[in-house]
């Protein structure tokens, strides 16, 4: 990543255009995956195509003053998966009320055919994108 991890209120000002490129960037792959034919539907129908940042967007604070931001913390993350292998749910937001994003990742990945149930210190898929 090219954001410092210590942010400072410059630096974070360019944190969006970041995120609106890598954002595009992924709008792209999606829809060539829903355009591109796979037997009665599209590469997407079998597919779970992940997108999320790489920490919350949580802000510091000191007496009103921006210190710095968009720490690593799992806090705050949205992840985004399009697709619908293995059942995955379309057209739904879920707040998972303070559950690590890992799981939802997890939950990805279980659709595309992963037996297992923990990635790094994480244990289970989030249930909700089943729905």
């Amino acid at each position: 990543h090219w954001v410092p991890n210590i942010c400072t209120e410059a630096c974070g000002a360019h944190y969006p255009n970041a995120t609106n490129g890598f954002s595009d960037m992924y709008l792209k792959l999606v829809n060539r995956l829903m355009l591109a034919k796979e037997g009665a539907g599209n590469i997407l129908d079998n597919s779970a195509v992940v997108f999320c940042s790489e920490g919350g967007g949580q802000q510091f604070w000191n007496d009103g003053q921006f210190v710095g931001g968009f720490s690593h913390a799992a806090n705050n993350v949205c992840t985004i998966v399009a697709g619908k292998a293995g059942g995955i749910k379309t057209g739904q937001h879920v707040n998972t009320s303070g559950a690590h994003p890992t799981r939802v990742i997890l939950g990805a990945m279980k659709g595309v055919g992963y037996g297992g149930n923990r990635i790094g210190e994480i244990e289970g898929a989030h249930s909700s994108i089943w729905g």
